[in-house]
């Protein structure tokens, strides 16, 4: 009964490993789609890894899917966006406030 128990908790752990290594290599294979280089890529999917620590992938990874001007992989002849973080729950609303902001200025230009 114990080696069971054991197995289950290894196949868990292996689910978990294979769907973290799928989402970095597809954070990886989006950031090359769009031009980063190979090096800037595998930085970012390094830094950014979940099992590490979530808040650098948000950090990291956000940053240059939105092309913030602040990513260190802008590209000014793409649609320019913004990467906006809500480290904590009580700063969602000022969060908000700031894309709606947003939203409303490019409605009324």
């Amino acid at each position: 009964m114990l080696v069971l128990f054991f197995m289950v908790i290894d196949f868990g752990r292996t689910i978990h490993d294979v769907q973290v290594i799928a989402g970095l290599s597809r954070q990886g294979s989006n950031l090359a789609s769009r031009g980063t280089s190979l090096s800037d890529s595998a930085t970012a999917v390094v830094e950014g890894d979940s099992s590490l620590n979530d808040d650098k992938i948000s950090q990291a990874f956000l940053p240059q899917v939105a092309n913030d001007p602040a990513s260190s992989t802008f590209y000014p002849n793409t649609p320019v966006g913004e990467a906006v973080f809500a480290p904590t729950a009580a700063d969602l609303q000022g969060v908000f406030q700031t894309i709606a902001s947003e939203i409303l200025l490019r409605l009324s230009r």
